[in-house]
């Protein structure tokens, strides 16, 4: 049997039915543990194998199902026997009892395993309310803390992250599960004790230079860039403050406190509600204002306001 011509043509079949896979897998998480389907379900598989060289970027990565990924890597287990690929197959041939099972036996099993632990981790309490001891805190610290933290003197080209990079697609996943309702903060204010300690922890704190050096000038993310532009502005739902900075403007230069942030904020969500309350955003307007002038006066917030 050519073992390379099988695994070549395995995954450039499957290779165009990626976007389909892709979208039945946002479907999956999004439908209730329970009403899953097993068509839906798929194992990430690396095209190389990471230790063949290959990376974990998104041309390196293919969906396939459970009896698929079993197959790909008895294949490669052939084509590389003197490699870990072997024991990769040995953990998807074998039960936790070391009985070893057929291709439609694992994706049979790995399907209602899936179905399962999803059905048995929803709404998990286990850990709610309960609170540790002070004396189990410091031993778990004591335990974590200096030579004792596996990630001890891990830093530049000792971390095992070091020259990697997040894919878009993982980096969307990231900033999209942090976002509105996902981030622990929402709808939550902290408290005066809260804002104290933070208050407290920030005093007297100073940058490096080297720390200052990076954020500054052109390596600025945000450098010459129109603030309604940068990812912050995106991210928060400021544009809608920016398409309207026309009206603010109006309202800034005939106040008669021309430094009150407050005053303008007040004043110009008293005309439109629609402005969203963020006291950074009308103080960036401000100085803005103060370095550009009117907005209609320039071209690219002409442009913008006008595709808004």
């Amino acid at each position: 049997m050519n073992y390379d011509t099988h695994y070549n043509n395995l995954i450039s079949t499957r290779l165009s039915l990626q976007q389909h896979r892709k979208t039945l897998r946002k479907i999956r998480y999004s439908t209730a543990p329970d009403m899953r389907n097993n068509d839906t379900y798929f194992e990430n598989h690396h095209i190389t194998p990471k230790c063949l060289g290959g990376g974990d970027g998104s041309e390196n990565l293919i969906l396939l199902t459970a009896r698929e990924h079993y197959i790909a890597h008895w294949l490669l287990s052939k084509l590389h026997p003197n490699t870990n690929l072997v024991f990769a197959l040995w953990r998807l041939a074998h039960d936790n009892k070391g009985v070893a099972i057929t291709s439609r036996k694992s994706q049979l099993l790995k399907q209602e395993h899936s179905k399962k632990l999803s059905i048995r981790m929803k709404g998990n309490t286990y850990n709610v309310g309960r609170v540790h001891s002070d004396e189990y805190k410091q031993v778990m610290s004591n335990l974590m803390s200096g030579e004792n933290n596996p990630m001890f003197g891990t830093k530049g080209e000792l971390s095992p992250n070091y020259g990697k990079k997040r894919t878009k697609e993982t980096r969307e996943k990231m900033s999209f599960a942090g976002t509105g309702s996902k981030n622990s903060m929402y709808g939550k204010k902290h408290t005066k004790e809260s804002l104290e300690l933070i208050r407290k922890a920030s005093t007297g704190r100073k940058r490096s230079p080297e720390s200052i050096l990076k954020t500054s000038g052109k390596n600025n993310a945000n450098y010459n860039k129109d603030p309604w532009t940068t990812t912050k502005a995106i991210k928060s739902g400021l544009l809608y403050n920016w398409a309207n900075a026309n009206i603010i403007y109006d309202i800034w230069v005939t106040s008669k406190d021309l430094k009150s942030i407050a005053n303008l904020k007040r004043k110009a969500i008293g005309i439109d509600n629609k402005l969203v309350n963020s006291q950074s955003s009308f103080r960036n307007m401000i100085l803005w204002f103060n370095r550009n002038g009117n907005p209609v006066n320039h071209k690219s917030w002409v442009k913008f306001s006008s595709e808004f």
